[in-house]
C-alpha cells in the first residue's frame, strides 16, 4: 500500500509541474506578444 501512494504523490507531483510549466510558458507567450505588438505601435508612431 505504501509504494501505490508514493507512486500517487509522483504522478501529483509531475502533473503540477507539467501544469506550472504549461503556465509559465503560456505566460512567456503572452508577454512577448504583448512586446512585440507594443514595438510595432512605437515604430508606427515614429512614421
Amino acid at each position: 500500500m505504501k509504494n501505490h501512494s508514493r507512486i500517487l504523490t509522483v504522478v501529483c507531483l509531475l502533473k503540477l509541474l507539467s501544469w506550472s510549466s504549461l503556465a509559465i510558458a503560456e505566460q512567456l507567450t503572452v508577454n512577448s506578444d504583448q512586446l512585440t505588438t507594443d514595438l510595432l505601435h512605437k515604430s508606427e508612431n515614429k512614421r
